[in-house]
């Protein structure tokens, strides 16, 4: 037994201690806040919408996010937390379950389009199935995350079922998340150490970083919507401290699937519901609301698909990273990253249609560890573990379904 599958196994017999940050924080899951020192938003360079996402360390498995978007003044604070498999506290979303909540979401907002677009008009409900591997040795260094191709499920009334599978497949097309999924992209990086730039390892490199974001200024806090008193985000269902597979994500050696199902159809109010739940391992129930930006139609009553999208990057990167560091017991000191990611949505009244578009990843670290070297290993890993940078690296064709409405 090597001494890192010692301390994994040391950290699954014993739960962490860390403070509960998050609930003792005394602020809701999701809530928009307001700032009189807004987060800059980075440019389009061709696409629609650009997002930037701040995102810190409370502790190893919590994280919190201020996502601000190019074309709201809208900022929405986001947290996130791990389930039992990783010996969180369970308190909020896993970083998964955003990024699920926010494909389902931007699907059924497309779906919809096209199938007013096509006088098809009536209830639409999807179901999105994610699924992820990771497979390998930690300790040796070649544990890998990957992604499997999404499968959509589209209830839809409709008595022409050629022509509403028709319109279900050009909404999928023009869809900006699916387009994440679809197109093979290389997320790049930049690496800040104490303060100053340094090299990377074998990722790709970016140029200079922008501002860290991590003196957030006490303006953040949440600001009145025509929502409070119901929670954006709610746990519906609680899987409890000691499920089957508790610490099962902290092994050594892996060699296992993760699967994801997000339930969505759209309320009276306007608002999508989102039910994300996790299968395998086995995890918390969470309910999510979402609404498109005022640009795209909506209200801005809650957080639209792409900024739950955008969180669920940079959450599942924080995950990676601050578990390899914990596994391996070094510290890296107040870690954050501040994350840009771009998009574009499709048209399918044009002639020909026009796809939803997305640009990789750009990710800026800052850490304070001991030394560079473990610095830069410890992006590498994070990186390459990272289930959602694989999704985005990984060309993967989304799998339809179109059902009647039942």
């Amino acid at each position: 037994m090597t001494a890192a599958t010692a301390r994994l196994d040391t950290l699954i017999m014993s739960r962490s201690q860390a403070p509960n940050s998050l609930r003792e924080s005394g602020l809701p899951i999701v809530h928009q806040v307001a700032t009189t020192d807004s987060i800059r938003t980075p440019s389009l360079e061709g696409h629609d919408v650009a997002l930037r996402a701040a995102v810190r360390s409370l502790t190893v498995m919590q994280k919190d996010a201020i996502v601000a978007r190019s074309d709201t003044e809208l900022h929405w604070r986001l947290s996130s937390d791990e389930g039992p498999y990783l010996q969180g506290d369970d308190f909020a979303p896993a970083p998964l379950a955003h990024l699920a909540a926010g494909m389902a979401a931007d699907l059924l907002d497309s779906v919809q389009r096209s199938l007013r677009g096509a006088g098809r008009p009536g209830e639409v409900r999807l179901m999105v199935d994610n699924r992820y591997t990771m497979e390998g040795s930690l300790p040796r260094g070649t544990m890998v995350g990957g992604a499997l191709p999404p499968e959509i499920t589209v209830f839809a009334g409709g008595a022409d079922r050629a022509a509403v599978t028709g319109a279900v497949l050009s909404g999928v097309m023009a869809s900006a998340a699916v387009a994440l999924a679809a197109t093979p992209l290389t997320s790049t990086f930049s690496l800040t150490c104490h303060g100053r730039q340094i090299s990377v390892g074998r990722v790709a490199a970016l140029g200079e970083p922008p501002p860290s974001e991590q003196e957030r200024p006490s303006e953040f806090v949440p600001v009145a919507t025509a929502h409070d008193g119901e929670p954006l985000v709610v746990k519906t269902w609680d899987v409890g401290r000691d499920p089957a597979d508790a610490g099962s994500s902290l092994q050594a050696e892996q060699r296992r699937e993760l699967h994801l199902t997000a339930t969505a159809g759209r309320r009276p109010d306007g608002l999508a519901e989102i039910e994300v739940q996790i299968h395998r391992p086995r995890g918390s129930t969470f309910r999510f609301l979402s609404d498109e930006a005022p640009s795209r139609g909506g209200g801005g009553r809650a957080p639209d698909a792409l900024t739950y999208l955008s969180a669920g990057i940079g959450f599942c990167f924080m995950t990676q990273i601050g578990r390899y560091a914990k596994i391996l017991q070094r510290s890296l000191g107040n870690y954050h990253i501040v994350q840009d990611t771009r998009f574009s949505y499709g048209d399918v009244t044009a002639h020909p249609p026009v796809r939803g578009g997305a640009a990789a990843p750009r990710t800026h670290v800052f850490v304070a560890p001991d030394d560079e070297e473990f610095a830069a290993h410890a992006l590498d890993m994070s990186e390459q573990t990272c289930f959602i940078h694989a999704l985005c690296r990984t060309q993967l064709r989304t799998r339809v379904k179109t059902l009647p409405n039942r």
